[in-house]
């Protein structure tokens, strides 16, 4: 799971201007590999720029109006504050399904991803099946202090998204935002996963190799 997620995140930096790192990997071992790289990018710069398209265009269509919005039109919320993503966002979020976090220069825990769930699928929550958009942040905030709000367990390791915790992040400026990776199913998005993924394993053959 931790590694379809690596590659997930991959693409959606890849897709937001972030990295050009997939496009080297692919260039090095196979032009034609690189010049399908090169088109579905294209592909996905221009489709990048859409307007934003309300539920109901979507007639009930949870997960292509989460994909659509929030992966494909990604690029479109950098430098947004969550607050005006969370007023947009057509559905209320219900709870915290994610948080992810890594220690920074200081040693101190800093959240990195947080997954905002608005729609449970199952009997419990769950970040393989819930349908739930997940914020970045440009400077990602200490874990201690979110902790020192989000104080109310909704169920498994998961916590109520409470006003508290809205005014906690809705002044931070968002670094990209997509939708749970185990859900997408934009096929352009799911090659450039494909190539990701033989580019990460080749790049490992090669260091195994050495």
């Amino acid at each position: 799971m931790y590694i379809m997620k690596i590659y997930f995140l991959t693409i959606i930096l890849f897709l937001a201007g972030g990295s050009m790192s997939l496009a080297q990997d692919v260039r090095v071992k196979d032009p034609d590999a690189d010049k399908s790289a090169a088109e579905l990018t294209a592909q996905r710069h221009s489709k990048a720029m859409l307007p934003y398209k309300p539920a109901e265009k979507f007639r009930g269509d949870t997960v292509s109006y989460l994909e659509y919005n929030y992966v494909i039109r990604s690029v479109q919320y950098k430098g947004r504050t969550a607050g005006e993503i969370l007023k947009e966002l057509e559905y209320p979020v219900l709870y915290i399904v994610e948080v992810a976090s890594k220690r920074d220069p200081g040693s101190q825990r800093v959240i990195t991803r947080l997954g905002l769930s608005v729609r449970q699928k199952g009997e419990k929550p769950s970040v393989l099946k819930d349908y739930y958009i997940v914020i970045f942040f440009e400077k990602p905030p200490l874990l201690d202090d979110y902790e020192k709000v989000a104080s109310i367990p909704h169920s498994d390791n998961t916590e109520v998204f409470t006003p508290k915790v809205y005014d906690f992040l809705k002044d931070m400026k968002v670094s990209n935002i997509s939708f749970n990776e185990f859900l997408v199913r934009d096929p352009e998005i799911l090659e450039l996963g494909r190539q990701a993924r033989k580019a990460e394993k080749e790049r490992m053959d090669r260091g195994r190799r050495k």
